[in-house]
């Protein structure tokens, strides 16, 4: 018997909408991807060529600017001037404010992907970011989107945060806690994971 792929992003979409869900990853439908998907988009790629790069280096801001043209262009969605420039200008803003603000080492991990067993599913996702701080082992989470203010405290049962901090542990051992950065905002929030949230998020996986 084989295992079902199975990623966070895939069971968010489930419990928000079985329909939608049915339509995207099992008739395999079609959207047109938003301008703030697509500054998503953009920014990851961006962060997966140059997310090693030391943040001292003085070419640092053209490098990834020169990156970020070159991923658009790539897509070949034959944009106006305006909207692309709707889409590269806040990459470039959010890419400032990462490499103004994070440390100066190279992190241990960047856009590294994971495919992990868990009963009869195949785990599998991208940490944007593994790294250590003061001794603290860490999974970072940068977001494109809007800050969600106080409902950022949903996050702390999410799938995204309980997956990714179960693979880091398992891959890695340790002891991990789970940042979130909305670049957009440069509003940062810290979770610590506890065993009970583990297990009460993972029961919801096998349900």
């Amino acid at each position: 018997e084989g295992t079902m792929g199975m990623s966070q992003s895939k069971l968010s979409t489930y419990a928000r909408c079985p329909y939608f869900y049915k339509l995207l990853y099992v008739d395999g439908a079609k959207f047109p991807k938003t301008t703030p998907l697509l500054i998503g988009t953009v920014a990851h790629k961006v962060m997966e060529n140059c997310g090693n790069l030391l943040p001292q280096r003085m070419d640092i801001r053209q490098i990834y600017s020169d990156a970020a043209k070159s991923i658009i262009n790539e897509l070949g969605l034959g944009l106006t001037k305006q909207q692309y420039a709707e889409i590269y200008y806040p990459v470039i803003s959010m890419l400032d404010t990462f490499y103004a603000n994070y440390p100066v080492n190279k992190p241990m991990a960047v856009e590294q992907k994971f495919i992990l067993p868990y009963k009869n599913l195949t785990m599998t996702g991208v940490f944007d970011i593994i790294d250590r701080s003061a001794g603290e082992l860490y999974i970072l989470d940068y977001k494109t989107g809007r800050f969600m203010g106080s409902d950022w405290l949903s996050l702390l049962s999410s799938f995204q945060t309980v997956i990714y901090h179960w693979a880091a542990e398992t891959i890695y051992g340790g002891s991990f806690v789970v940042k979130y950065w909305w670049l957009k905002w440069n509003e940062r929030r810290t979770l610590n994971i506890t065993p009970e949230i583990r297990a009460k998020t993972f029961r919801k996986i096998s349900n």
